[in-house]
């Protein structure tokens, strides 16, 4: 695990000093700023999303224990800072994880 962390790292900066960042990390240049977006049970969501990989909201709501409004809202802020996606597939929509890697510098 620590070696594809160590990959993922270099090739993330690899990158940022070539001018672009993956698509699938997110960077946060003030860390006060992550509280806004990551509570507990956001980061408990979004991994539910990724290791369960659930059918629909309601899906998801019952795997977190937590109601659907809830989940929902949560999911709408999590969309707006593109940490997850919503696809419609048939009646339902399905929720998907859009970042795998955040990254904060410790000192600003």
């Amino acid at each position: 695990m620590r070696t594809k962390q160590h990959k993922d790292m270099k090739k993330l900066v690899e990158n940022m000093l070539s001018g672009s960042i993956p698509e699938n990390a997110m960077i946060f240049l003030n860390a006060d700023d992550i509280p806004e977006v990551f509570t507990k049970q956001r980061l408990a969501l979004i991994r539910k999303i990724h290791e369960g990989h659930p059918e629909s909201i309601q899906a998801l709501a019952d795997a977190l224990g937590r109601k659907k409004q809830a989940v929902h809202r949560d999911l709408k802020l999590l969309l707006g800072h593109n940490v997850v996606g919503l696809e419609k597939k048939g009646r339902e929509v399905v929720p998907t994880v859009t970042k795998e890697y955040i990254y904060v510098p410790l000192m600003t």
